[in-house]
């Protein structure tokens, strides 16, 4: 996994909306599952990550996250799964090539 790159996106700057495009591949399960998807990152607020997937799930179904800190060892910043549930799924289109998924963090 690559650099992590994150910018405030201007076009949600406010304090109530604010979300910062993140650029970095990230992993993601169905909560209590094995099997891990790979996905990169589009944006971030301080409730939720909307992400590039290439596994679609169902509104409402629990996962879990693992983005990966590129800035700081893990002897500092260890492993981290969080917890979220799917709000939206957005389908690939001949913009975007990828299916994607926004998720609210628990």
């Amino acid at each position: 996994m690559g650099m992590t790159q994150v910018v405030l996106d201007p076009r949600y700057a406010t304090a109530l909306s604010a979300r910062f495009v993140v650029q970095t591949a990230l992993k993601y399960r169905l909560a209590g599952g094995t099997e891990w998807h790979n996905g990169d990152a589009i944006n971030m607020s301080g409730s939720g990550l909307f992400f590039y997937c290439d596994n679609v799930l169902k509104p409402e179904q629990e996962i879990e996250i693992y983005i990966p800190v590129a800035f700081a060892p893990a002897s500092v910043f260890p492993l981290r799964i969080a917890k979220a549930y799917v709000v939206r799924t957005v389908p690939a289109s001949a913009e975007n090539h990828r299916d994607a998924m926004a998720i609210q963090f628990l």
